[in-house]
């Protein structure tokens, strides 16, 4: 079986959404999409950031200026943009889209989407396409790790258990907190008396 990434984002939610096509040994192939609940890994947001410099020098944003090579970049040129997901194309115009944003002095966002960049276009190719296509070949790999391996973030676990006490000992002291419920996702402490 394999498995060839069309399309994936990251989410607000940090979530993924992906459109995979799933080729079974018998040569049938499937289009699937996956909206997952558990938030993505570091690993997958750490290959989406491989993704801005191409995105600015693709999107010709002010910042594209300010280097030469994209995978010789410092990231505080870049801090501005976010990459937040990508298109995939096979076939004769086998390439890329990559979308994504600008942060803004107001300090909000507007979205962009680099024109469709073929791997193999002897007319207008890309100064840079090995590298960007090594960038999306990672940001595929990590995807399919989501789907296949269920690599997710790690999960901090709730226990539960209302009332509970958790002693913390630190340097030869020690002070006892009470759990006093939960307030959103966070547990709160309250030291006993």
């Amino acid at each position: 079986m394999t498995i060839r990434i069309a399309k994936a984002k990251i989410t607000k939610d940090n979530t993924l959404e992906v459109v995979y096509k799933q080729t079974t040994s018998q040569g049938t192939e499937h289009e699937l999409i996956m909206k997952g609940s558990p938030t993505v890994h570091v690993d997958l947001h750490n290959a989406f950031s491989s993704l801005i410099p191409h995105f600015a020098k693709l999107a010709d944003t002010k910042e594209a200026d300010r280097f030469e090579d994209p995978s010789n970049c410092d990231p505080k040129l870049l801090l501005a943009l976010e990459v937040t997901g990508f298109s995939t194309s096979d076939g004769e115009k086998e390439g890329v889209t990559i979308s994504g944003n600008r942060k803004i002095g107001t300090g909000k966002q507007v979205n962009m989407n680099t024109p469709h960049t073929a791997y193999n276009d002897d007319m207008d190719q890309y100064k840079y396409i090995d590298d960007l296509r090594a960038a999306i070949d990672g940001c595929c790999e990590e995807c399919i790790l989501y789907i296949q391996s269920e690599k997710y973030s790690e999960k901090q676990l709730d226990l539960g258990i209302d009332g509970a006490t958790v002693t913390v000992e630190a340097g030869g002291e020690s002070r006892v907190f009470k759990k006093r419920g939960r307030k959103g996702a966070e547990q709160n402490l309250e030291e006993a008396a």
